[in-house]
């Protein structure tokens, strides 16, 4: 093992560190990943949620999605809203289908069924069931 920055890294790890920092959103979304688990390295949620960001700001979907996660942990809906809906127009179907739950439930955002109607469709087109059937349960509850 290697330490860098205070990070115990493989090899792996290291490479992970370097092509973050050259822009690698996949790498940074799985440094996030190691400080938000705690495995490998020891847990640090700023860590995780810097390098979640850092995804996020190089176009990660992912990384924007498990930012906007961490944030609706510890109640912040407001910044919550902003990553996953950053996360869906970046196609990534469980930041869109939370972006839509977060409008069903008013939460960092203003209450809006047909909002969370129009995330449910675009996360199920990119494939979550969940938002399938909600899109389906609000289409045959009137919602337009």
């Amino acid at each position: 093992m290697i330490c860098i920055a205070g990070l115990q890294a493989s090899t792996y790890d290291i490479k992970d560190i370097k092509a973050c920092r050259n822009g690698d959103s996949l790498a940074c979304n799985r440094i996030g990943i190691l400080y938000q688990s705690g495995n490998i390295v020891k847990k640090n949620y700023l860590k995780a949620k810097q390098y979640y960001k850092k995804s996020c700001e190089f176009k990660s979907g992912d990384g924007c999605q498990n930012l906007a996660q961490m944030l609706t942990e510890e109640g912040n809906y407001p910044e919550a809203a902003k990553y996953y809906s950053e996360g869906c127009d970046f196609n990534n179907a469980d930041a869109c289908n939370n972006f839509a739950l977060l409008f069903e439930k008013g939460k960092g955002v203003q209450l809006n069924y047909r909002h969370a109607k129009k995330y449910h469709e675009k996360a199920c087109d990119l494939g979550n069931k969940k938002s399938c059937k909600s899109h389906a349960y609000l289409t045959r509850n009137g919602v337009l």
